[in-house]
């Protein structure tokens, strides 16, 4: 027998008519009989399970679908669908004929961006270069309508193409940083005279900030406001650039009582009117604090009976004073700025926090190791002033932070990622979610049930109706924005839908102490993927153990990402940095491990992002689980949140059992002993090299490892990728190797062995009459394993259950007789 080199699959994925099978279960054979008996039983079982779940007095956790997106105009939708607009894209150098001319105006009314560039200082062939450059740039995407700022007499440039200029004096042009702030005014009337989304600078000093806000935070916020209202996005973001450090440096801070010098948690609560439920909430907060253990922040967004009402509920606090109401989003990061502790935790003015949530909040932190969770909200007054969101039910599940007001963050990320934007009231923990989502993955946000906040969504119909307004404005916002929002939430939902789905996310393997761990090397191989360092290199100086190395090979790149990793890594003596002459991802790879020195090496692909505790993790498995020569992870993206092919029972996690359905192994966050796994890569496959090599180290080996069910990894989903290119050589090596999976148990493989692995496996749909043919033949494949002891027979017969029940049988048409 001979595993290293398995037949190839025949075309044919038909299975042979039974009259003609090479082979039949004897009639009568007890054991192959004990075995389909099995089959049947266990099939009674989940279908009696499946009714039962079904049963409304049994779950109280019902399936949560999102609601289909409602319709955009396509001049809203075509800033997220379209590329980002020149300048976060190189220019090319080379002209156009003929040019867009003064037609391009029109684009304003599909929602393209209006864009002063100021080329200011130049003049003859430097200007007409410029000019050239934006007007290709603009024929090519047809996103954005260019105006000029110039201070050159010569102006066939513009003309010549259509353009509009607005003309300086040369002494009123910024020759030097110092004239910017004389220019505002002037630009202040441009901006409102056409529209002006963006200013960018290609003159004289080129790249320089060219539109600087002058105004105060409290005109800049509600001139952002309306613009926003307007969905003029790009403008209002651009007011809005410094807005929350430029509040708090004008902000009154103010101390009362004896001060928390190391606080557990920071409580932060912003108010901005005075009623009679701020006492009520201040009140239901300030019994759940034990002393000396909080930190209280009151964020006063224009409520003047706040102070007083901090003093009376709390020993100590800490009053910010804004000056006006600048929203709750930027009042919210100026109390995360002023906080102290490592958590923070947001809780409403206006509603009453049960007892026992603020521990509850921090508790699941703890216990999860999530970046953020929220609680459960219920409403104060009457049942029908509640909303969809408030409440998930009873169980504690991964799901983005909905309710803001009573959420608990990491101080340290929050504050890293920018916050809340001050631009939303509603759905600004979506944005931030959004954000972080690729950094920490769906078990980083949280739903925890036992944290409650007694709150209304509305109190009439018209503040309902404002709140809609407010919320749908969001919305388009954040789809300007271009984040994968509408994905990430409905792939969180499906937690919701699937509570075992939730429970499958959380948990998370506990840590191993530093000096007991093993040590890790970091394979990463990379050709011109300089675009993706910036986010690989944030996601592994963000491991919460740093104890490790970095193996990064470069295959030959042509766009300068060896010069952007040794400059992101600069001084960091973990990164090892290597070249490879362009031989390919295989040699790429055994470069890699030539030259990696720890215990364990664990698969970094440069497109996608670890989670913080990922090097923990790894280390924690691996001192714990001596017998194990690798691990792997379970990788998420923003379609799918919880990556993992079958078998998807949480009862199959040996990988020796695995590899008979598919690839064993998510490699994207797989980690390996390097003395087990010594064989090296196949240099000259063109595709499915990764399962190759487990494969063939699998057959030297034997696969001694396990299924971690805890999503580590952000698997990037992106054009180019070789599982896109040359999925046909994935697919054809792994069917080779699933077959030869087999052969410890059945011997050389007859054609037939062949087939029912390949329906099994790859087609996954069959005729009834076909159906029963490969029952049999895996009822008999379960009894040889039992008798030869390759496979731990429960857990066999656990995987074959499930992958037989998703064999398809009313999409195939029956074979005539």
């Amino acid at each position: 027998m001979n595993v290293f080199n398995p037949p190839a699959l025949p075309a044919s994925a038909k299975l042979p008519d039974p009259a003609r099978a090479p082979w039949q279960p004897r009639e009568g054979d007890p054991a192959v009989k004990e075995q389909l008996d099995r089959i049947a039983l266990q099939n009674q079982r989940i279908d009696m399970l499946e009714k039962l779940l079904a049963r409304s007095d049994v779950v109280t956790l019902k399936p949560r679908l999102p609601k289909p997106p409602a319709r955009v105009a396509a001049a809203e939708r075509a800033p997220a669908q379209s590329a980002q607009y020149w300048p976060d894209k190189p220019m090319p150098a080379r002209s156009i004929e003929p040019s867009p001319g003064s037609a391009c105006f029109h684009l304003k009314d599909a929602g393209a961006k209006v864009i002063a560039f100021a080329v200011f200082g130049l003049s003859g062939a430097a200007l007409e270069t410029e000019v050239a450059r934006v007007a290709e740039q603009q024929a090519r995407q047809g996103n954005f309508i260019p105006i000029f700022l110039t201070d050159a007499q010569e102006t066939d440039a513009f003309r010549n193409r259509g353009y509009t200029f607005e003309y300086f004096p040369a002494d009123a042009a910024p020759r030097e940083p110092s004239y910017i702030k004389a220019l505002q005014p002037r630009l202040d009337l441009i901006e409102s005279k056409w529209g002006v989304d963006l200013f960018i600078n290609l003159g004289f000093p080129r790249g320089g900030l060219i539109r600087r806000e002058m105004r105060p935070p409290r005109e800049c916020y509600f001139e952002a406001k309306s613009r926003f209202l307007r969905s003029r996005f790009a403008s209002a973001q651009r007011i809005l650039v410094d807005f929350t450090m430029d509040t708090l440096a004008q902000a009154r801070i103010r101390h009362f009582g004896k001060q928390t010098t190391h606080p557990l948690a920071s409580i932060i609560v912003v108010s901005h009117r005075d009623h009679a439920g701020v006492a009520n909430g201040l009140r239901s907060i300030a019994r759940q604090l034990a002393p000396d253990s909080f930190e209280v922040i009151l964020v006063d967004n224009g409520n003047s009976s706040l102070s007083r009402l901090g003093r009376r509920y709390f020993r100590s606090c800490t009053i910010v004073e804004i000056g006006f109401n600048a929203g709750c989003s930027a009042a919210r990061n100026i109390g995360a700025q002023v906080a102290k502790a490592p958590l923070i935790i947001f809780l409403d003015d206006d509603g009453i926090s049960e007892d026992g949530s603020v521990e509850a909040l921090i508790s699941c932190m703890e216990e999860t190791g999530a970046v953020a969770a929220r609680g459960r909200v219920k409403p104060q007054t009457s049942p029908d002033l509640g909303a969809s969101h408030y409440d998930l039910g009873p169980s504690r599940l991964p799901a983005l932070i909905t309710c803001e007001g009573i959420s608990i963050w990491r101080r340290e990320p929050f504050i890293e990622a920018g916050g809340f934007d001050p631009l939303l009231a509603g759905h600004e923990g979506v944005a931030l979610c959004s954000r972080l989502w690729r950094f920490y993955g769906p078990a980083g946000f949280i739903y925890e049930p036992a944290a409650v906040l007694l709150h209304d969504y509305a109190p009439g119909a018209s503040e309902s109706l404002a709140k809609t307004f407010r919320h749908r404005a969001s919305m388009n916002y954040l789809d300007f924005l271009g984040l994968r929002w509408r994905e990430i939430n409905a792939g969180q939902l499906r937690f919701v839908a699937d509570p075992l789905l939730g429970y499958l996310s959380m948990r998370m393997p506990r840590g191993a102490p530093k000096a007991r761990g093993p040590t890790v090397s970091f394979i990463t191989t990379a050709r011109d993927a300089r675009h993706f360092l910036a986010e690989y290199t944030v996601s592994l100086k963000a491991q919460t153990d740093p104890e490790f190395e970095i193996i990064f090979v470069d295959d030959h790149s042509e766009d300068g990402t060896q010069e952007e990793i040794e400059r992101l890594w600069h001084g960091d003596t973990r990164l090892k940095m290597f070249s490879n002459g362009g031989h390919g991802r295989g040699a790429a790879l055994n470069e890699a491990m030539r030259h990696a020195s720890g215990d364990i090496c664990v698969i970094a692909d440069v497109d996608d992002l670890s989670v913080p505790r990922r090097v923990a993790l790894t280390k924690a498995f691996f001192a714990e689980t001596p017998g194990a020569d690798c691990l792997s992870f379970v990788a998420f993206s923003e379609r799918y949140p919880f990556r993992l092919g079958p078998p998807r029972s949480i009862f199959v996690d040996d990988l020796s059992v695995r590899q008979l359905f598919g690839m064993p192994v998510s490699f994207p966050t797989f980690a390996f002993r390097r003395e087990k796994f010594s064989l090296n890569f196949d240099e000259e496959l063109l595709g499915g090299i990764d399962c190759d090599w487990v494969y063939r180290n699998a057959g030297r080996n034997g696969l001694k490892g396990k299924m971690v069910f805890y999503p580590a990894v952000y698997y990037r989903e992106h054009a180019g990728q070789i599982t896109s290119t040359r999925k046909d050589h994935q697919d054809a090596v792994r069917q080779r190797w699933i077959a030869a999976s087999y052969r410890p148990v059945l011997g050389e493989l007859s054609d037939f062995d062949v087939q029912c692995i390949t329906r099994l496996t790859e087609t996954k749909q069959a005729t009834a009459q076909e159906m029963a043919l490969l029952t049999a033949w895996a009822a008999a494949f379960l009894h040889r394993n039992r008798i030869a002891g390759i496979f731990d027979p429960n857990m066999l017969d656990h995987a074959m259950f499930e992958v037989l029940r998703e064999i398809r049988t009313e999409f195939a048409k029956e074979r005539p007789t």
